[in-house]
């Protein structure tokens, strides 16, 4: 989930539909969906090969109608979608959050607004994987809900201490490369 789901929620939804086929099936939705995804966006999945077109921006109020998917998780990838209260999800979800920077926000070049949007896609893939890789190792829902929260702690870490490097001077400089999926 993010506010405007043209960026950071398709691109993990593109992820996870990817790497955890056999396990989750994933949604993305935003608190106030944009008009369409993001070109970056698009660009980027078709640089892992994941078909970017395939995706549509999508307002979470969709998931919380009768008859809707059920969602064991919901996992948050903004600070605002985070911040506004969410509607009834059916399954009654656990709720996590990953903060992850907005590469919508990226300033300077088209290099640096590609590099930002590889950035996310990098950071989400090694999330996404850690939690496919959680699954096939706890036993029960309860021991994969308390892996994800810790895992959702250590995000949260680093997201601070990305924020607190400041702009440009990234913690993880592999972040800053687009990545590349295999089928």
């Amino acid at each position: 989930m993010c506010t405007s789901n043209a960026a950071r929620s398709i691109i993990a939804e593109a992820i996870l539909s990817r790497v955890g086929r056999e396990f989750f099936t994933a949604y993305s939705a935003g608190s106030h969906p944009a008009a369409r995804v993001r070109p970056e966006t698009v660009q980027q999945m078709e640089l892992a090969q994941m078909g970017g077109e395939a995706y549509r921006t999508k307002s979470w109020e969709m998931f919380a109608w009768p008859g809707a998917p059920r969602m064991d998780f919901v996992i948050t990838l903004c600070d605002v979608a985070a911040a506004h209260p969410m509607p009834k999800f059916a399954g009654n979800p656990v709720s996590l959050h990953w903060p992850v920077p907005d590469p919508e926000a990226a300033d300077g070049s088209q290099e640096d607004v590609r590099l930002a949007f590889g950035a996310v896609f990098e950071s989400l893939n090694k999330r996404i994987r850690r939690m496919v890789a959680l699954s096939l190792v706890a036993q029960g829902e309860e021991k994969l809900r308390k892996g994800l929260e810790r895992m959702a702690k250590s995000v949260r870490r680093l997201a601070d201490d990305e924020r607190m490097a400041g702009p440009g001077e990234p913690v993880d400089e592999a972040l800053r490369s687009p990545c590349m999926i295999p089928a």
